[in-house]
């Protein structure tokens, strides 16, 4: 165990004895505790030294690890006090972290920084086995927690972002309103979700998007899936393997497509169709498409006339699922009707002195 801020000893543990170790990079922040717990060997170290006298540029958190490791342990649980500025983290709940970033200034940073160069994986930087002990002995105690507030999950927090339709409806659904010209939904609703959660988006979504007549474009309905929930054409085997992508449905057949392929079905029915020449000049890139834009006035891929309507979309669909009811979006006066919460969603009132 390595305790931070306020955490320096353990004092329930009578069985005690400590350590002196010295390592290639250093003594480590203080002297470690060897005590017992249920017959398992137990060890103890305060980063910052019993009494807090160091500060966090100055751990040798290379000494740390290396008597650790003298020691034979291979797991580690680290206390850390943290602030939150979160209502919903008040002062005594506990946060199991799965991701973390390193913001500590002025210290060395790697074990391997000489004659030796090695990367080192932070994709899952926590042990799930050390987390799920910590989570079953804190639901024992009954003491508050918070299992997974960031920042890996962080996206899928209503006080972060929009979740998986908000992330990856913005490239998928981009497929269906270039291809169509499509905009803005007249009628959204929800076909299959679970319960609206007041702080965490849905893993699974169905929802359609109703497009009222634009152009030669007749009436269209699209509808998103994401999570659990897939277009029922592949458990009927009528289509093949594929990843994430988008499925155009005619009167003559499908166009199953990504960014990289499409394929037309019934394979059969299309054999000896002629593809049009492509039309859509390639994007220079995101960035290089915004500087051009700007020292010439050209128009990026993306702009905001198309882009803006794009979000509005995703956003719209969260609102019906947060709703659990049927959205009618008036995009020229910015109003949803349908619920009397969605335009809260919309134009929120913020507390007194949080106004935009």
């Amino acid at each position: 165990i390595i305790g931070g801020s306020g955490l320096y000893d353990v004092e329930e543990f009578k069985d005690r004895e400590t350590l002196d170790l010295n390592t290639p990079w250093g003594k480590p922040s203080d002297l470690i505790l060897k005590t017992k717990y249920n017959t398992k060997e137990i060890f103890f170290l305060p980063r910052h030294g019993k009494g807090h006298f160091i500060s966090p540029s100055k751990i040798n958190f290379r000494a740390n690890i290396d008597a650790l490791k003298q020691l034979g342990i291979t797991d580690i649980v680290s206390v850390s006090a943290v602030g939150s500025l979160k209502e919903d983290l008040p002062p005594g709940k506990f946060v199991i972290v799965d991701q973390f970033i390193d913001r500590t200034f002025a210290r060395n940073k790697t074990f391997f920084d000489d004659e030796i160069v090695a990367h080192v994986s932070m994709a899952h930087p926590t042990s799930n086995g050390l987390m799920n002990a910590c989570e079953d002995y804190i639901k024992k105690e009954h003491i508050p927690y918070h299992p997974t507030h960031h920042p890996f999950h962080w996206r899928q927090w209503w006080d972060f972002a929009g979740g998986t339709l908000a992330d990856l409806g913005c490239h998928y659904i981009d497929l269906s309103h270039w291809a169509l010209g499509l905009r803005h939904p007249s009628k959204i609703k929800v076909i299959n979700s679970p319960k609206p959660d007041d702080e965490y988006t849905p893993y699974s979504l169905i929802v359609d998007f109703h497009y009222d007549k634009i152009g030669k474009q007749p009436k269209t309905k699209m509808r998103w899936y994401h999570g659990d929930s897939r277009p029922p054409h592949f458990a009927e085997g009528i289509l093949p393997n594929w990843g994430n992508g988008s499925l155009f449905i005619g009167n003559k057949g499908m166009l199953l497509a990504d960014y990289n392929k499409h394929l037309l079905l019934p394979e059969k029915d299309f054999k000896d169709f002629q593809r049009p020449e492509p039309s859509i000049p390639k994007s220079i890139g995101h960035h290089q498409e915004w500087i051009q834009s700007i020292k010439t006035g050209s128009k990026t891929t993306c702009n905001f006339d198309y882009s803006g309507p794009l979000t509005e979309v995703v956003l719209l669909g969260n609102i019906a699922h947060r709703t659990n009811s049927p959205i009618f979006w008036d995009h020229e006066q910015m109003i949803a009707t349908g619920h009397s919460q969605a335009d809260e969603f919309i134009n929120h009132e913020y507390r007194k002195g949080w106004e935009l």
